[in-house]
């Protein structure tokens, strides 16, 4: 075998783990979330993990629905046919918890 060198990544030290990100400017939105889809995941697990875990049913389902409707292009008219290395947006505006329980 051979000797490989590797450079140190820049802020790499003890906690390190290089810079961190910067907030974006005034007036201008933060950039959405992304989710890289892997293996196992479904669009079901993928909004659940968005929400609080004491989210009830009914509210995952409106959820994923958002999830479905920002990445159709990506996704397709079926929800349930996700694929591993397909990267999904979170949706823009993501509602809050009571508004997906029907509460303003």
């Amino acid at each position: 075998g051979g000797w490989f060198l590797f450079k140190r990544p820049r802020g790499g030290g003890a906690g390190g783990g290089g810079p961190r990100p910067r907030p974006p400017p005034p007036g201008r939105p933060a950039p959405a979330a992304t989710h890289v889809v892997v293996r196992g995941d479904t669009l079901w697990r993928i909004a659940a993990r968005h929400l609080p875990p004491d989210a009830d049913a009914e509210t995952v389902a409106r959820a994923c629905a958002a999830w479905h409707d920002r990445n159709r292009d990506t996704i397709g008219p079926d929800r349930d046919l996700i694929l591993p290395g397909q990267v999904l947006t979170a949706p823009v505006a993501a509602p809050t918890v009571n508004q997906l329980q029907g509460n303003p």
